[in-house]
């Protein structure tokens, strides 16, 4: 049954003490089961019945995970309406992408886009038969549990979507029928079981070439950055004409960020020189935060530390767990940023500039799998699987 207007911080938490029941095995192997014999409609309707409820439940939702995770609620926003909009592109197939089967799936959702990772391969997981066991992000551990309800009135049978704190829970079979989902190369639940690895967008790199927009490019990396406030290094290469100019934009527009605590001023130290010690109290601020976060439950009113501007190499990586970090080189030509862009590898790239010509050789010369002009390319969590494969074993 969908909630409206009743979703109040007191139900909420009545209903977050309780939690949702633990999973149990028999309970999970006949979901599966009546998961496999239900009609194609009702599976599709029980999916549009998840989406109505979130839609209509979202502006009581999101104010809870935006505490608990730190994330703006128009960015959380935005994270929903693209989850929707790309689960709503799967179907349910009379004959499921799998093969064989699997008795269960385990999904790892990603702190960093708790809602978008927890929701597509959920959804996609339902819709091909295989029943969800969501193991909680220690960062964003309360998502699962606010998302729980939209699952459990849906009509879907009892079991087919649970969610279990501590890991794979005792007494499920490990074998290879089980398959596991994550953007952060977690350990699969067996040795012969199948793994899913999504996109998880880094490592990444920008180039913000002389002939682009430049307060465009700028403000475009700084959204980006508070949407998915990503841990992952961000590589900025910009061309010698412009630098000084951008680096300017970018000191005026960071300090917008609400970064912690709104007197935890310790985090508000903007733009500053390569200095790795502050990049390590920049890293326990965050963690001590995020553990905070759990500690309370609510959380503060936000954890995303404001971007730290390196003009640079940094080579002591292992010291930028959980910092954002801008690093900027300048270059004059284009085989200086291949020849950087080379050395980083991205899994991302964006290229900010009006010549098409550039792009093209962007293209062309690097391996990058995911491209954006004039714009940070879009990450998808739909798992890699999008066309019925006959002898697809996991």
């Amino acid at each position: 049954m969908i909630i409206k207007n009743r979703f109040t911080d007191e139900i909420e938490d009545a209903y977050l003490d309780y939690g949702s029941p633990p999973p149990e095995w028999q309970t999970v192997q006949n979901a599966a089961e009546s998961l496999r014999s239900m009609p194609t409609d009702q599976l599709q309707s029980s999916a549009k019945s998840v989406f109505d409820y979130i839609r209509q439940n979202m502006d009581a939702i999101l104010p809870r995970i935006s505490r608990t995770t730190g994330k703006p609620m128009r960015y959380l926003r935005l994270e929903v309406d693209r989850s929707l909009s790309e689960t709503g592109k799967i179907v349910v197939m009379d004959e499921p992408m799998f093969h064989d089967i699997p008795q269960y799936s385990v999904v790892y959702p990603n702190y960093q886009d708790p809602v978008s990772s927890l929701i597509v391969p959920s959804i996609f997981f339902l819709l091909n038969r295989v029943p969800v066991i969501v193991v909680p992000d220690r960062y964003a551990f309360l998502v699962p549990s606010l998302i729980y309800k939209a699952f459990a009135s849906s009509g879907l049978p009892s079991g087919s979507f649970s969610i279990s704190n501590g890991g794979i829970p005792e007494g499920f079979p490990s074998t290879r029928y089980a398959v596991s989902y994550s953007t952060d190369a977690m350990p699969e639940a067996a040795p012969g079981s199948g793994t899913l690895h999504a996109d998880r967008g880094g490592p990444s790199m920008a180039v913000v070439w002389k002939d682009a927009d430049v307060d465009f490019a700028a403000q475009n990396l700084v959204d980006s950055v508070i949407e998915r406030h990503s841990i992952f290094l961000r590589s900025i290469v910009v061309h010698d004409e412009i630098f000084e100019y951008f680096v300017n934009r970018l000191k005026d527009l960071l300090p917008s960020i609400v970064a912690g605590d709104p007197e935890d001023l310790s985090t508000q130290l903007g733009p500053c020189a390569s200095d790795i010690d502050l990049i390590r109290s920049l890293n326990m601020i965050a963690e001590a935060r995020r553990a905070r976060s759990i500690i309370y439950s609510k959380g503060p009113q936000g954890n995303i530390i404001t971007p730290t501007i390196i003009n640079g190499e940094i080579t002591d990586m292992d010291d930028m767990v959980y910092t954002p970090v801008y690093i900027l080189h300048h270059a004059s030509s284009m085989e200086e940023v291949f020849e950087l862009v080379s050395k980083v590898g991205p899994e991302a790239l964006a290229l900010y500039s009006s010549d098409s010509m550039l792009f093209r050789m962007v293209l062309s010369r690097t391996s990058a799998k995911y491209i954006g002009l004039n714009s940070y390319p879009e990450i998808s969590y739909k798992p890699p699987i999008s066309i019925p494969r006959r002898g697809l074993y996991l």
